[in-house]
């Protein structure tokens, strides 16, 4: 097993920044056919539901990730 350099924290926090703005991107696309598409089943409509709020939950995930980087 080799030894590779560890990322400096600015770069790990930029990097989930974008992964945060990557599953934002994500769940606005989800909400706004949630809001405005009616030619989706009731299941897929649930399912697309389920999907925004766990990646809502990811977020929170990252931004608390994010918090402890900047204190620590």
């Amino acid at each position: 097993m080799g030894f590779y350099a560890a990322k400096l924290k600015k770069e790990v926090i930029n990097k989930l920044k974008r992964e945060k703005d990557w599953y934002m991107d994500k769940i606005i696309s989800i909400d706004s056919i949630l809001s405005n598409d009616t030619d989706i089943s009731e299941k897929q409509l649930y399912l697309m539901a389920e999907q925004s709020t766990a990646m809502g939950e990811v977020c929170k995930i990252i931004d608390k990730r994010i918090a402890d980087l900047k204190a620590n």
